[in-house]
């Protein structure tokens, strides 16, 4: 599950949001949903199928995920509103997780704005170097008819050595790692991502934040456990951790003990079995996942922050030396 917003111009958590607005202020959800047709002309068409499925006598959630515009988690959740639950909190709990998910991809973002503008500026210079300066240096030492100081020499054999790598090398990497994904698949390829210092934590942090807090929302909503584990594998991205996620089912619909089928992995953080064991052991599964994906999102804002102290000097070190 990728979470978009629902057109250009609406972030996701703005409309769900507003529905609980509406609901919470006593309007119905059929007129909650004609009001934000009114307003929403971009999406106003599928508002009002849901709308019309509802007044039709449509489950909730049939009638949601129909129209496709939402999450499959959302739509999972609304069977909880059938059977007691509180529409408007679904609506407001779904709400501030996208938007806080959302919120952090935006920090990190705007964070890499400054060295990836500084990382394209020395792709730049290098391209300005190498096309325009190093020839007519090479012209003007040549007519000399002197021998080339070391460092010219350097600069004209690597000008030759990059634009082989530009024309072969480039190519070359692009067919290596299409071959690898042919030949051992994308788990494997996605497995051994995850393994790469740094980035591979940060990717394997933020795909468990995600999983565990969505499980925790449809376990609140009254979702069962395989089930949540099943809808919340949807939200991961790697698709090593979805086939454990999917084989971790199929264990857990027989009986087997969640934590304890958790602890078979390697690439699964112990802090995830423990607090999951604990959860099953005190009833409070739901609470513990949410504890998880709070503690994974400070890993990451922690790790990103260590690794942006670096890339800023990093960057303009490359530059000057570039130059």
């Amino acid at each position: 599950m990728k979470l978009k917003p629902f057109s250009s111009s609406i972030p996701s958590h703005f409309l769900l949001k507003e529905l609980f607005i509406l609901l919470k202020g006593g309007v119905s959800i059929t007129r909650a949903l004609e009001i934000l047709a009114s307003q929403r002309k971009e999406i106003a068409e599928s508002l009002l199928e849901i709308k019309k499925a509802i007044e039709e006598g449509e489950d909730l959630r049939v009638a949601f995920k129909k129209s496709k515009l939402f999450p499959e988690f959302i739509c999972e959740m609304l069977v909880a509103a059938q059977t007691g639950g509180s529409l408007e909190n679904i609506f407001l709990k779904t709400s501030e997780w996208i938007e806080k998910m959302e919120d952090f991809k935006t920090r990190i973002s705007n964070a890499l704005i400054y060295p990836a503008i500084v990382i394209s500026l020395s792709v730049v210079a290098i391209i300005i170097v190498l096309n325009f300066i190093v020839p007519k240096l090479q012209k003007i030492l040549a007519s000399f008819g002197e021998k080339l100081p070391l460092m010219s020499v350097i600069l004209i054999k690597t000008a030759g050595i990059f634009w082989w790598f530009l024309i072969l090398g480039v190519p070359l990497i692009l067919i290596f790692f299409w071959f690898l994904v042919k030949r051992k698949g994308m788990e494997a390829l996605h497995r051994k991502l995850l393994r790469f210092p740094l980035a591979g934590k940060l990717w394997n942090y933020f795909e468990l934040s995600r999983w565990a807090y969505t499980v925790a929302l449809l376990l609140d909503a009254g979702i069962v456990l395989p089930r949540a584990i099943s809808i919340g594998t949807s939200t991961c991205k790697n698709s090593y951790l979805r086939k454990i996620f999917i084989e971790i089912v199929r264990y857990v619909e027989e009986g087997e003990s969640f934590s304890y089928q958790l602890k078979k992995y390697p690439d699964i953080p112990p802090i995830l079995s423990e607090l999951t064991a604990i959860g099953e052991e005190t009833g409070t599964l739901s609470e513990m996942l949410q504890n998880i994906s709070e503690i994974f999102m400070r890993e990451i804002e922690y790790l990103t922050t260590r690794i942006l102290k670096w890339i800023e000097p990093l960057s303009i070190l490359i530059l000057g030396s570039v130059i």
